[in-house]
Formats: structure tokens, sequence, C-alpha cells
């Protein structure tokens, strides 16, 4: 569970705690109260989710899982076309060139990992933030080495293969700017049940403190004891009285 989440949950719990306190302080003995606390608590987000479905960016689970697999589709094509690079037989490419090529593609490949992974998590987990923000983030760190990719084959070996890339690129972008949206109402969406739910707590707080006013038992007078102190053991010559004078020796 995210912190968001658990900082949402612990406030809701105390809201329902509070909450259900104020009823028993306000109802007579036996009475029961109108509207259970959870049910109080709980309406404020069901409330604010009614409303967030027409918020801009909004995605339904369905949305996020088809947008999920295009993004599949797109790791497939860049895979795809990765298969059919040849550096070593660019004749207009030297060693060192090549060697930094096949750095590129490399650290491409361990990106195109992280984003299988954020990606699946994201469609197991469609509200999710943490998944949204580490799939939205790593294709934003594929997007410049596979251009960088397409610029240099485009030099060494074809334009035409070289534009290739740049397609499947604008592709992971575009699919990057449609997600860049829906993590926003994400954000959106948490921060304003966070905010309702503080503010109903705050309220809950202020109304038992009015409630409770007059009601607590009041302090009991206590009698003060003696301080219980540790036994102390005496030996002989301890037990001197300290108006005894030691006699000066004898000449």
């Amino acid at each position: 569970m995210s912190s968001s989440r658990r900082l949402s949950a612990f406030i809701l719990a105390t809201g329902i705690l509070c909450l259900s306190a104020l009823a028993s302080a306000q109802e007579p003995s036996g009475a029961t109260t109108e509207q259970p606390a959870e049910t109080k608590s709980q309406g404020i987000v069901e409330e604010i989710l009614a409303k967030s479905s027409s918020d801009t960016g909004y995605m339904d689970a369905e949305e996020v899982k088809a947008t999920t697999d295009k993004m599949r589709f797109a790791e497939y094509r860049i895979q795809d076309l990765l298969s059919d690079v040849h550096p070593e037989k660019w004749k207009k490419m030297t060693d060192e060139s090549r060697q930094s090529f096949a750095a590129t593609v490399a650290a491409l490949q361990t990106q195109m990992a992280a984003l299988k992974v954020a990606r699946t998590q994201l469609a197991e987990r469609p509200g999710s933030m943490y998944a949204g923000f580490q799939t939205y983030v790593t294709i934003g760190t594929i997007l410049p080495r596979l251009e960088g990719i397409a610029t240099t084959i485009s030099q060494a070996d074809n334009s035409s293969f070289g534009a290739q890339f740049s397609e499947a690129g604008n592709r992971l972008f575009d699919l990057q700017q449609k997600l860049g949206p829906y993590l926003s109402f994400l954000l959106k969406n948490q921060d304003s049940i966070m905010l309702a739910l503080q503010n109903n707590l705050a309220t809950c707080q202020n109304d038992l403190g009015h409630a409770m006013r007059g009601q607590a038992e009041r302090p009991k007078w206590m009698r003060n004891s003696a301080p219980v102190r540790a036994h102390r053991t005496t030996t002989k010559s301890s037990k001197k009285s300290p108006q005894q004078k030691e006699e000066p020796p004898k000449p």
C-alpha cells in the first residue's frame, strides 16, 4: 500500500472513530444514531469519486488497460526493429562510434525492460499513481535514446529504416501524452479526498470537544504518601552517632 493510501486510510479510520464518539456523546443512553459514522465518512469519498468521472483525464480501468496494451505493441515493434540492426556491417561508422552505438542500444534495452514492468503494474492496478508515474517517466527516458538510434541509422545505414524508429517513438510519445492527464487526474482526485477527510476530521474534533464539555469526570483528591526508599544495610563502624567525636590519640 502506498504512503498516500495509508494516510487516507488512517484519516478515514480516525474520522470514523471521532464520529462514533461524537454520536455517543450526543445521543442519550439506549438511543441509536441516525446514520452510522462509517457511512458518513465513506459518503464523502463516494461523492468525490462520483463527481470526478467527468473531470479532464479520467479513464476507467478498461481504458487504462487498452492504453497499456498499445504500449506493449509499441514495445514489440521497437524490439522487432532492433533485431534487424547490424552495425558491424556499416562501413561509414568508425569502431569508436560503433561502440558508442552499442552502448546506447544496451541502455535502451534496459529501459524497455523497466517499461514492461511499470506498464504491467499499471494494467493490474489502474488507480496506482506510482505505477502510472513510473510508466510515464520510463517512456521519457526511452524517447531520446530511440531518436538517437534513428538518427545514427539514417546516417550510417538507411534513412528509410531510421524513419521507422522515429515512427515507433512517435507512437510511444502519443501514449505518454495520453497518460499525463490521467496522472494529473489521479493526483487531483487523491488530494481532494485527503482535504475533504481532513476537514471532516477537524470539524468532528471540534464538535466532539463541545459535546464532551462538562461530561468528563472531575479529578479526585489523593492523599500524599511518603516516598518509598531503598533499604540500607549498616555495619558496626557505620553505627556511630553523628554527634560522637573521636578521641585524640593518647601520648
